[in-house]
């Protein structure tokens, strides 16, 4: 979980939030990555269609492009699928 720029990544695992070093300094680093996000998924973004909400490999990926004074943000989270026998 990405909160937004100036603060750090965190991880949820297993009920429990863990805390990174990993911190994006400005809109610019974030919003790449979030363009690197949706054309690896095939999906379009921009200033006009800030939201990406998309499944790829078994992962499903939230983010917003920060615009103006909105800071940037995204969520990657693992599915896990359950099959019944």
């Amino acid at each position: 979980v990405c909160d937004g720029v100036n603060k750090p990544i965190v991880i949820d695992y297993q009920g429990e939030r863990i805390g990174t070093n990993i911190v994006f300094l400005n809109n610019n680093e974030l919003n790449n990555l979030i363009y690197k996000f949706a054309y690896k998924t095939n999906t379009k973004i921009d200033e006009n269609k800030p939201s990406l909400n998309v499944r790829h490999n078994g992962f499903r990926i939230q983010a917003n492009l920060g615009l103006g004074v909105v800071s940037s943000r995204f969520v990657i989270k693992r599915e896990i699928n359950y099959h019944k026998i």
